[in-house]
C-alpha cells in the first residue's frame, strides 16, 4: 500500500482504495446471525469517505456470500438498498469459484476485483440451485467472463461479513492517473487517557489484588491461574455456551468485567473493542483428535482409538467452535454493551497486545470512535507452551478503557511505537511470569 500522492509517473498502480466502512451489529442480532442495518452501515460509511454515488459510481460488486439462503438474502437486501436505481448491476462472489476462503476471503476477492478493473472484465461467478425470492432478473451474474460495459466507471465494491457481526466494505477503482497534492505530514502525536484498568494474574484476581502482591511479593512465584471464570449476564451469554470458550477468553472477559465497573461506558456510544491474543493450544487438539488414529496406525472404529481420541480432547461440539474463535471475543464485548463502531480481534503472538492498544489510539485519534476497550490475555503457564519454547510462562489478562485527552480524567498515554523488544525482567513478571500476549 502506498499514498496516491507518493506515487510517481508510470508507477504501475493495480487499485486505489477509495473508500473503507466498518461496522459491527452490536446487539441487533445472535453472533451468527447477519443484520441487514449493520452491513448497511459499513457500506454507507465506506462511500461517505469516499465521496462518489453510489447510484452512478458503480460498475461491480463482488458479495460476501456464504451460500446459506438466509446470510445471503440478508446480504442481497442490504446490496439491494444501497445501489438502489442501478439498472442491471453486475454482481459476483470468488466463493462461488473457490469455496469460503475464510480468514483470507476479503483479500482474496480484492485481489479478484483488482485483476478486474485493470483487464475491464466482469469475471465469472459459478452458480448452483434456484435463485433466491426476488434476485432473479434483478442483477447480472455472469456465468462466462464478459467486458467491464463501457458506460459504467470501473469502480468496484467489496462486501465482507464475519461471525460476530462484523462487517466490512471497501471501494476499490482503477487508476485514472490524477494525483493529490502530497502533504507535509508532522509526526504522530497520539494521545489517549486510561480512564480504567482490570487485571487477572495468575491466581490474583483484580487490580487491587495484584497491587497487593506486589507490595508485599511472596518468595516463590505465584502459579497460572487457578479458577477462569466470566459472568454470562453482562456478556448475555448462556452459561452453557461461555463455559465452552477458550480459558484466554474467560481471563479477558473477567478482566473488561472489572475496567468496566471502574468507568462505565453508555449502551449505544461510539465504543471500539479491541483484543490482542496468542494462538491457544486448544485450537490443535481437536485437529490431532481428528488425525491420531491415523497417526497412531489404529483402526478408527474400535473402543481403543475413541480413548485415544479423548485423551487428546472430548468431542468437538457447536460451543467449542464457537468459543475458540478469536474474534468472537470482541464481538460478545460489543453485544454486551451494544456497542456497533469496530470490533477487532489481533493475533499477533507476542505483540498481539501492543498492537491492539496501537489500533485503539489511531481510531481515537482518527476520530473513528469516542473510547476503545483494549484487553489482551495469554495462558502461558500451558505445557505445550513450556514444551515449544523452552520456558514457564505466566497466565494473565488485562483491560484498558481509553479515551481522547481532555474528554476524561485518567493517565495520559502517549505515543506508541512497537520495538520487538522482550520485555524488561521486572518484579511483575518475577511473580507472575511472562504473560506474552498480555
Amino acid at each position: 500500500l502506498k499514498r496516491l500522492a507518493d506515487c510517481t509517473v508510470g508507477e504501475t498502480i493495480h487499485g486505489v482504495i477509495r473508500g473503507i466502512g466498518l461496522s459491527n451489529d452490536g446487539r441487533r442480532k445472535s453472533l451468527l446471525a447477519p443484520d441487514e442495518g449493520g452491513q448497511a452501515e459499513a457500506m454507507a460509511a465506506a462511500w461517505a469517505m469516499s465521496g462518489l454515488d453510489p447510484a452512478h459510481d458503480i460498475g461491480l460488486v463482488e458479495a460476501h456470500a456464504t451460500g446459506t439462503p438466509t446470510g445471503d438474502k440478508v446480504e442481497l437486501m442490504a446490496t439491494a438498498k444501497h445501489f438502489a436505481g442501478v439498472e442491471g448491476l453486475p454482481i459476483g462472489s470468488l466463493k462461488g469459484n473457490l469455496g469460503h476462503l475464510i480468514t483470507a476471503a476479503g483479500l482474496a476477492s480484492l485481489i479478484k476485483m483488482s485483476f478486474a478493473i485493470n483487464e475491464s472484465v466482469i469475471p465469472p461467478t459459478r452458480l448452483d440451485g434456484e435463485a433466491l425470492d426476488g434476485f432473479a432478473g434483478s442483477t447480472m451474474v455472469p456465468a462466462q467472463k464478459v467486458a467491464w460495459p463501457k458506460d459504467r466507471p470501473r469502480i468496484a465494491a467489496i462486501s465482507n461479513f464475519g461471525f460476530g457481526g462484523n462487517n466490512a466494505h471497501l471501494i476499490l477503482a482503477a487508476d485514472d492517473g490524477t494525483r493529490p497534492k502530497a502533504r507535509k505530514r508532522k509526526a504522530a502525536k497520539t494521545e489517549a487517557v486510561i480512564c480504567a484498568t482490570g487485571l487477572c494474574m495468575g491466581p490474583d484476581r483484580g487490580v487491587t489484588a495484584v497491587l497487593q502482591r506486589l507490595a508485599r511479593p511472596p518468595k516463590q512465584p505465584r502459579g497460572p491461574m487457578s479458577e477462569v471464570t466470566a459472568r454470562p449476564k453482562p456478556l448475555r451469554t448462556p452459561p452453557s455456551e461461555l463455559g465452552a470458550a477458550q480459558g484466554q477468553q474467560l481471563a479477558l472477559y473477567d478482566a473488561v468485567d472489572e475496567a468496566l465497573a471502574r468507568h462505565p461506558l453508555e449502551d449505544g456510544a461510539r465504543v471500539g473493542v479491541f483484543t490482542g491474543f496468542a494462538c491457544a493450544p486448544e485450537a490443535a487438539r481437536w485437529m490431532l483428535r481428528a488425525r491420531i488414529a491415523k497417526r497412531l496406525g489404529l483402526d478408527p472404529q474400535t473402543p481403543e482409538t475413541d480413548a485415544a481420541r479423548n485423551g487428546v480432547a472430548p468431542p468437538l461440539k457447536a460451543g467449542d467452535v464457537l468459543g475458540a474463535m478469536p474474534n468472537v471475543s470482541a464481538n460478545r464485548i460489543n453485544v454486551r454493551g451494544d456497542w456497533r463502531a469496530q470490533g477487532f480481534a489481533v493475533m499477533e503472538e507476542e505483540a498481539s497486545g501492543l498492537r491492539a492498544l496501537e489500533l485503539a489510539m489511531r481510531a481515537l485519534e482518527a476520530g473513528e470512535i469516542d473510547a476503545a476497550i483494549v484487553a489482551a490475555a495469554d495462558l502461558s503457564a500451558d505445557p505445550v507452551h513450556e514444551a515449544a519454547t523452552g520456558e514457564s510462562g505466566g497466565d494473565a489478562a488485562a483491560a484498558l478503557i481509553l479515551k481522547r485527552v481532555g474528554e476524561a480524567d485518567g493517565v495520559t498515554l502517549k505515543a506508541l511505537k512497537l520495538t520487538g523488544k522482550p520485555a524488561p525482567d521486572t518484579l511483575l513478571e518475577r511473580l507472575y511470569g511472562h504473560s506474552h500476549a498480555a
